[in-house]
């Protein structure tokens, strides 16, 4: 919190330094755009979702606020599971995060293993 307090300073004396400038500039509004939007995932996830999921017993299917705040950040570049494994969010012919934290296990000790 005291980090993100910080950046707001500095960010704003940098801008106030250049705002003619930067409020024209396209680059600049679609950081400004950007950050937007990781603010709002940000209280999606705070408001809606969290509250949702901190009693959840492991390996209970994530309620639909849950999935929704998941699917806006892997949308936003976050990084998402290797290509073909299952999502660890549980779903129709996907894993919960439990199994597959297993499953990594069980390869990981398969390539391990001598032949």
């Amino acid at each position: 919190m005291w980090a993100f307090a910080a950046m707001a300073v500095t960010g704003s004396m940098l801008f106030a330094a250049e705002a003619s400038h930067l409020a024209v500039n396209p680059v600049f509004l679609v950081k400004l755009a950007l950050i937007g939007a990781g603010l709002a995932n940000i209280a999606i996830y705070e408001f809606g979702a969290k509250h949702a999921v901190e009693g959840l017993a492991p390996g209970t299917a994530m309620p639909s606020s849950a999935k929704f705040a998941a699917h806006s950040r892997s949308s936003s570049g976050s990084p998402s599971p290797p290509a073909g494994a299952a999502s660890p969010m549980r779903g129709k012919g996907q894993y919960s995060a439990r199994d597959y934290a297993a499953k990594l296990r069980r390869e990981d000790s398969d390539r391990a293993s001598p032949n």
